[in-house]
């Protein structure tokens, strides 16, 4: 199945602490997949209105007691299901003790083992209805009621991918050697010159909002495109040389239920200034704003003298400059 969770995850803030949660799918069979983490480890689940449950197959049941994800302790005995053919199938009950979807935790959860190596991984909306009240329109799932404070974005597999390929692109060659790393907030590329291994640059991609990462809001959601659907932008950080380093903005347009690359731009370029970069704080009334911090002439390369205030627009897949006012310090 080709189907694809094409958006991460956006939490709208309300009055108070509970927020709803939407995620987009594509609705080729109406089906939506969720990444999830069962007890720490990486499953993607089919989101089924029919199950009441977790149903996982034979194959990850024997991976995950063999690799420490379930225990003996943790079977509960036999159960039984009918399926689409009304035949009844003996399954195996055990307890889940933690699923992670989307930021969100789900603990001792029922779940039943399909006595069957090729059977997908299904997961019942009551499971998720442990969060708040679970509705379906068209591509949109959106989950109401999550105490959470604050309005988070998460990068789907999609959208990483695709700046990703941009590096490689970019910067791998048959004389460089590629490093990456993840943990839950930045994928970390490193690229290394062959034979001797010698440094060329590491680059900080965000993988969920509300970080700090270099001065900047590195993950934003909003519409700078006059139409219909918000644009998605992400900045990530470049550091390179002795002490170089820039920042890369990546502009993502809503194109049928998926976010695509549309743009990429180099800090520096839209500055408005000859020497200087721009740092990203937030959109408002379909523009873009942020802070231009600029060089004197006599300006040590570590410290721009100047600052300014400065509003960015965005059409046809071009960022334009505004207008950038003096920040008096």
């Amino acid at each position: 199945m080709k189907n694809i969770l094409t958006f991460c995850l956006i939490i709208f803030l309300s009055s108070n602490i509970f927020a709803q949660v939407i995620a987009f799918a594509e609705n080729e069979n109406g089906l939506f997949f969720l990444p999830c983490k069962v007890n720490g480890l990486k499953l993607d689940f089919i989101l089924d209105s029919g199950a009441s449950d977790l149903c996982i197959s034979s194959t990850e049941a024997i991976f995950m007691l063999k690799n420490g994800y379930l225990y003996s302790d943790d079977i509960q005995g036999s159960s039984f299901a009918k399926i689409a053919s009304g035949e009844i199938m003996e399954n195996t009950k055990i307890t889940i003790s933690l699923i992670e979807f989307f930021g969100m935790k789900i603990h001792n959860i029922d779940a039943h083992i399909v006595h069957n190596l090729s059977a997908p991984l299904l997961m019942g909306t009551s499971v998720i209805s442990r969060l708040g009240t679970v509705t379906i329109e068209g591509n949109k799932l959106s989950i109401k009621g999550y105490p959470i404070e604050k309005e988070i974005i998460l990068l789907n597999h999609s959208i990483k991918d695709q700046i990703i390929a941009y590096y490689y692109d970019n910067y791998n060659g048959d004389d460089m050697k590629v490093s990456e790393s993840e943990n839950d907030s930045i994928i970390d590329l490193s690229f290394y010159h062959l034979p001797e291994l010698s440094f060329e640059r590491v680059v900080f991609i965000p993988t969920r909002s509300n970080l700090n990462l270099f001065g900047t809001n590195p993950i934003l959601l909003g519409n700078i495109n006059n139409n219909y659907f918000d644009e998605l932008i992400v900045t990530v950080h470049n550091e390179y040389g002795a002490s170089s380093y820039n920042n890369d903005i990546f502009i993502f347009e809503f194109v049928d239920y998926s976010y695509e690359l549309a743009a990429v731009y180099d800090a520096r370029e839209i500055a408005g200034c000859e020497r200087g970069s721009f740092i990203i704080n937030f959109i408002k009334n379909n523009f873009i704003f942020g802070i231009s911090d600029c060089y004197d002439e006599d300006d040590a390369n570590c410290c721009p003298s100047l600052k300014y205030e400065t509003i960015l627009g965005y059409k046809d897949k071009k960022i334009f400059h505004i207008s950038s006012s003096p920040i008096k310090q």
